[in-house]
């Protein structure tokens, strides 16, 4: 977990893989449009837009945002978004130094509940609190155990428990080949 030390608790950090997936009908209807998209999208935005609708599906969102690491200039770089207004494809985030650094390398899921964690693990939480997010979780996308990108749903607070980790896991691995496709 990040350390903390103010009054909100700590970040979670999640290793979604060990967690029980969940099995309900929605579910495996998520993972199939997904599984469809990886295997006929002709651009990475036709992938992103079915793992939009899938998440939207599985845990809700009012934000949706892909990235993708780029470890040599020790940066994010913002390969889709569902709110191009407030966080336009292309924009960066450093990591150096930072908790998304080490939420980056550690592979596990971040989980934040309240807006008071959110502002502890992002320096544009206000822009975050205005388009009424109060909730985040962070899904790192891995290939070969190395983190490609994250794929981040951010919602209401109090939104999201680690059975949405679970089901959003999953769902954002589909993103592994075109992120390493994407990567410089």
């Amino acid at each position: 977990m990040v350390d903390s030390s103010s009054d909100a608790g700590p970040v979670r950090l999640i290793p979604w893989w060990e967690l029980p997936q969940p099995v309900t009908a929605s579910w495996a209807g998520a993972i199939a449009g997904v599984a469809r998209a990886a295997a006929t999208a002709t651009a990475p935005t036709e992938l992103f837009d079915a793992i939009a609708h899938a998440c939207q599906a599985v845990a809700g969102w009012r934000l949706l945002t892909v990235l993708l690491v780029d470890p040599e200039r020790q940066l994010v770089r913002r390969t889709y978004t569902s709110n191009p207004d407030a966080y336009p494809v292309g924009g960066t985030k450093s990591t150096a130094g930072s908790d998304l650094a080490a939420f980056l390398s550690d592979g596990r899921a971040s989980l934040m509940r309240t807006p008071a964690e959110l502002a502890r693990m992002f320096p544009d939480h206000e822009l975050i609190a205005s388009l009424g997010c109060g909730a985040a979780m962070n899904v790192p996308v891995q290939h070969h155990g190395v983190v490609l990108g994250s794929v981040n749903v951010l919602g209401e607070a109090g939104a999201y428990e680690p059975a949405q980790v679970a089901a959003v896991g999953p769902v954002a691995q589909y993103a592994a080949a075109t992120l390493r496709e994407l990567r410089p």
